[in-house]
């Protein structure tokens, strides 16, 4: 039970912890250096205790040696190629899009993150036409394209997208929930089938499953009963009980990716 309860402690710790480095990146990208070393002294006092509690045979200094590299390796992190996914996650929609615009010219990427901005609040036409614009050499921008067709219902189109991002990255679970989408939108019971299964296989084979894996969960085994499947149908209630249980995922989220 103590064991359990340290390991519960930890990750609330390193949650604060991250959040907090967060608030450092976008307080820091706007100039508000104050505020921002604010945040990054928070992030620091919570680091340092959830590393006391996970490596408890260190001695102080090494903990504090510890700390300092975590929190510099995260800061990078979200000051570089995370800026615009915690301004988009950490804001309201008004307040992240104004912060948005208002250091665009900063963020890496900032076109991408202006199309994830519209899909994660479903805007999908939006984000679709940003989407359309971006390089099809990059796999991300490919995938991102046909699973926002797939949301707009034009499944013949978004396969041509989704089997070439297949095909480039064949461990990527999302290629294949959102493949297995696009078949069942068009009646490909089979392919749609075989898609579903791929992206359950990947997801199951991880290390850890977080927030997102949970909602991939979800999506393929309700295709799966969707298609008649029947045999998925407790998987898909068990799935979706364990996504909302971990706190990360909405019950709202879960049903609004269903068709």
């Amino acid at each position: 039970m103590k064991k359990r309860k340290n390991i519960e402690i930890i990750v609330k710790l390193n949650n604060a912890s991250s959040h907090h480095v967060q608030e450092f990146a976008i307080q820091e990208s706007l100039g508000n250096n104050q505020k921002a070393l604010i945040k990054l002294s928070y992030a620091t006092s919570y680091k340092f205790y959830a590393n006391m509690f996970d490596k408890p045979q260190l001695e102080d200094d090494q903990i504090v040696e510890k700390t300092i590299r975590d929190i510099v390796s995260e800061a990078n992190f979200w000051q570089n190629e995370g800026l615009g996914k915690t301004i988009i996650h950490l804001n309201s929609p008004n307040t992240a899009y104004n912060l948005l615009n208002k250091v665009g010219n900063t963020i890496k990427d900032y076109p991408f993150w202006s199309g994830y901005f519209f899909a994660e609040h479903w805007d999908n036409k939006n984000a679709l036409k940003v989407f359309n614009n971006l390089s099809k050499n990059n796999p991300v921008n490919l995938h991102w394209q046909g699973n926002l067709l797939t949301k707009v219902g034009r499944f013949n189109e978004a396969l041509i997208p989704l089997v070439e991002v297949a095909k480039m990255e064949p461990n990527r679970y999302n290629h294949f929930s959102h493949l297995g989408n696009a078949y069942r939108g068009l009646g490909i019971k089979y392919e749609a089938k075989i898609a579903y299964k791929k992206a359950i296989s990947l997801i199951l084979n991880k290390e850890n499953i977080g927030r997102v894996e949970h909602i991939h969960l979800v999506r393929s085994y309700h295709g799966l009963s969707r298609l008649g499947f029947n045999e998925y149908r407790l998987a898909e209630d068990k799935q979706q009980k364990e996504a909302i249980r971990t706190g990360t995922v909405s019950k709202h989220e879960l049903e609004r990716i269903k068709f």
